[in-house]
Order: C-alpha cells, then sequence, then structure tokens
C-alpha cells in the first residue's frame, strides 16, 4: 500500500481519480438491491426486453397507438440495449452479473465528470492565482 501512495504523492490528478474510482466501484459492488421502481430501472427493464425480442411497455413507436415523447433519453436506454445486447453474444445471462457489470461500467464513465470538474476546479484557482500575483 505504501508504494501505491508514493507513486500517487504529488500528483493530485491522479489522487484524485483513483480514490473516485476506488469509491465507485465499492458502490458499484453493494448498490445491488432493488431499492424503489425508477427511471434508471425502467430503461434496463426496456432495454433488456429489446435484447430478448419484444417491447415492454411499448417503448418503441411502432407498438403505441399514439406515439408521443415520454420524457426518456432514447440515446441512454440504446446504449443500454447494445451493453446487454453484447452481454448476451458473450453469454452472460445472470441478472445479477449483468447489472453488476452494467454499475462497474457506468462507474468508468462517471469519471469523465470526475476528470472534467478536475481540471475546471485547476483551470479557475490558477487564474485566481494569477490575478492575485498581479496586485
Amino acid at each position: 500500500m505504501k508504494e501505491i501512495w508514493k507513486k500517487i504523492e504529488g500528483q493530485p490528478y491522479l489522487s484524485v481519480i483513483m480514490i473516485a474510482l476506488f469509491l465507485r466501484l465499492i458502490a458499484a459492488i453493494f448498490s445491488q438491491g432493488y431499492g424503489m421502481h425508477d427511471d434508471h430501472f425502467l430503461v434496463i427493464e426496456a432495454a433488456q426486453s429489446w435484447v430478448d425480442g419484444y417491447d415492454y411497455n411499448s417503448w418503441l413507436p411502432w407498438n403505441q397507438i399514439d406515439p408521443k415523447p415520454e420524457g426518456h433519453s432514447f440515446f441512454y436506454v440504446g446504449f443500454n440495449y447494445l451493453i446487454l445486447s453484447f452481454f448476451k453474444l458473450l453469454g452472460i445471462e445472470s441478472p445479477f452479473f449483468k447489472m453488476l457489470l452494467i454499475r462497474f461500467i457506468h462507474a468508468l464513465f462517471s469519471l469523465i465528470t470526475v476528470s472534467l470538474s478536475y481540471k475546471i476546479t485547476k483551470l479557475l484557482s490558477d487564474k485566481k492565482q494569477h490575478s492575485r500575483q498581479d496586485f
């Protein structure tokens, strides 16, 4: 463990990313329960139904009587559809394992936000330091 801390000492960006990744992986592992029926579950449910060859809740316009936008992103459900289709190609059938992998993928994608937030904060803090030095 000391070796890991030695390598990231003096590298705040790497430290922030590693801490964020660690916390997200812990959350992905331990957040396996079904807490409530919300939009996140609906997206996974729709994507899995498409993989299985049907359209649960009639998300697709050709399965609706009067198609209107419902406020859900087709990009996000489509992204999850691609992930779940890939799992099917690999022969992964366990809902528990599929959701664990999806939570890991989402954890990795959330690091983009952490990275950009760090860079924006650094940029803004550097500007404040330069403007203070001018006085």
